[in-house]
């Protein structure tokens, strides 16, 4: 099997055609239509993203907690929600803190 990527589909890897490629592969993933190629293309993008596959041990939390936050940061970017979308994801993800904090679970 060869993982799909971008950088394979398309010359340059940052061209319109690609972005849109991508584009398209997040948004049917939250609609819940994407397919296997829209999923290896979306997370070889994270794993570029993230710098994951990089041997760069993070100098401290903070920097550590920015990167993850950043990763989440390419997801809301490319996911093209309405303000409402995006209202109730960010309540949504704070009751999830809060159960987090309740239950005792560090984050």
């Amino acid at each position: 099997m060869i993982w799909r990527r971008l950088s394979a589909l398309f010359r340059p890897r940052n061209s319109a055609r690609a972005e849109y490629r991508l584009f398209a592969a997040y948004n049917r993933f939250r609609a819940g239509e994407a397919n296997a190629e829209d999923a290896e293309l979306m997370i070889a993008d994270l794993a570029n993203f993230t710098g994951f596959y990089r041997v760069h041990p993070p100098d401290d939390a903070l920097a550590f907690q920015e990167g993850k936050r950043a990763a989440f940061g390419r997801l809301f970017y490319f996911l093209n929600l309405s303000e409402a979308e995006a209202r109730l994801l960010a309540e949504a993800a704070r009751a999830e803190t809060l159960a987090d904090q309740t239950e005792g679970i560090d984050l």
